[in-house]
């Protein structure tokens, strides 16, 4: 007795139109990167008492990614100008959990950096340029209603919240983008498939 097996006529064009060209990220492959977050700023920020943290205007982002495993990379840029002998900077980025836009978690700190540099005796120092990069995992932790982690957060509602602050220990004033040029602060979030 033969038996014949026949199977339906597969169209690899028919299935790229059903996609619209498009392959879902959760079916990319690990180590996909996608921007999920570009903010630029002409906001002038002046860290000018000495020996605590200052909220940098404009260098903050809120993003939702599409996976809760996936990494997120953090980049700020932006330029500095001191005014008079500044010494011991340092830069922080903060995260918060957003859940419908209101906030559901504490900031926690996810970057700290602190140099004793000296930026000169003139009355005017710089522009330098400073570039943070910062990885982290943000849904970790979080869960869904029932208790269960959740895999696929574009439906939930939660989204991720980061700001930076800037820090000096002594001199003058410290500027974050003194010219207030229209990109002169850029903040980028990428989500990485894991």
């Amino acid at each position: 007795m033969t038996i014949r097996i026949s199977k339906p006529a597969f169209n690899l064009r028919e299935k790229i139109t059903q996609l619209e060209g498009r392959v879902p990220f959760e079916r990319m492959p690990v180590g996909s990167m996608m921007l999920i977050g570009r903010n630029t700023s002409s906001n002038r920020t002046n860290i000018s008492s000495n020996s605590s943290w200052t909220n940098i205007v404009g260098a903050d982002i809120e993003v939702h990614p599409r996976l809760a495993s996936s990494l997120l990379e953090i980049h700020m840029n932006f330029t500095m100008e001191a005014q008079n002998a500044i010494s011991g900077i340092g830069f922080r980025i903060y995260r918060q959990l957003y859940y419908m836009s209101n906030v559901v978690g504490p900031s926690v700190l996810i970057y700290d950096n602190y140099q004793h540099s000296h930026w000169g005796t003139g009355n005017w120092t710089g522009p330098g340029t400073m570039i943070l990069e910062v990885y982290d995992n943000p849904y970790s932790a979080v869960a869904d209603v029932d208790g269960s982690v959740t895999t696929d957060v574009t439906t939930k509602g939660t989204s991720i919240y980061y700001y930076a602050q800037g820090y000096k220990e002594t001199g003058n004033n410290l500027y974050v983008n003194y010219g207030q040029d229209a990109e002169g602060l850029l903040v980028t979030v990428k989500e990485i498939r894991q």
